[in-house]
């Protein structure tokens, strides 16, 4: 098969896969639990609950309050885009990444739990966003990962029944695992560039682990016969 004729789908996630944002999402929690809450003790292990979850959720856990899980929710969201030129970067091979998937025909797609906004503020900063043909942020999804209905959309907007899932948590390999549409193949790809090992991906059962963004080019070559 020419690879310039294929037309996969990859499906990637957004932060700790393509951006790096971990150090924008540890200050922006910070502030925001020094603003709206504090009096609470935001110890580290709750800063990084934040990775992953819909942030109405890791909100309320802290309160019952609407009213404050909202404040919080615009000062977080305020904070996180005054910040984002100093503080997102894409991880290292990323950009060479998505150009090269391009020239090969495949079609590139992210499903996050974060706004699409803001998903798109961080692709301009790093001058990747003409390379990506969907995404689908939190307020695109009927339900969030690890929610399958991220995937289904993508799979459907191309009209393939066969992708990989790229992504660095295990709510991500979790997404895949939920897939349960008949006739659809999905794959997780776990990547190791941000916090979690590859023991943590193996006890999460990722179908793939890569430790680098060119890996995938391999992944991909196999899982699709290309």
């Amino acid at each position: 098969m020419n690879k310039q004729e294929t037309k996969n789908l990859v499906i990637f996630d957004c932060d700790g896969t393509l951006l790096d944002t971990y150090g924008l999402i540890i200050k922006c929690t910070r502030k925001t639990f020094e603003i709206v809450f504090p009096d609470y003790l935001a110890t580290d292990a709750l800063i990084d609950s934040f990775f992953g979850p819909l942030l109405d959720d890791s909100f309320r856990k802290i309160t019952t309050d609407e009213a404050k899980v909202q404040e919080a929710i615009s000062v977080y969201r305020k904070l996180i885009i005054d910040l984002h030129p100093e503080y997102v970067r894409s991880y290292p091979g990323i950009n060479d990444l998505v150009k090269t998937l391009k020239k090969m025909g495949v079609h590139l797609a992210i499903v996050s739990n974060k706004v699409s906004d803001v998903i798109h503020l961080g692709l301009a900063i790093n001058g990747i966003s003409e390379y990506f043909d969907l995404v689908l942020g939190a307020e695109k999804l009927y339900q969030p990962k690890p929610h399958p209905d991220g995937i289904i959309q993508a799979c459907q907007a191309f009209n393939v029944n066969k992708t990989l899932f790229v992504g660095d948590t295990k709510i991500d390999i979790e997404t895949v695992k939920a897939v349960k549409t008949k006739g659809m193949l999905v794959k997780s790809v776990g990547v190791t560039w941000c916090n979690a090992t590859k023991t943590d991906f193996q006890k999460w059962g990722a179908d793939y682990i890569i430790d680098k963004p060119d890996e995938l080019i391999k992944v991909l070559e196999g899982f699709f016969n290309v």
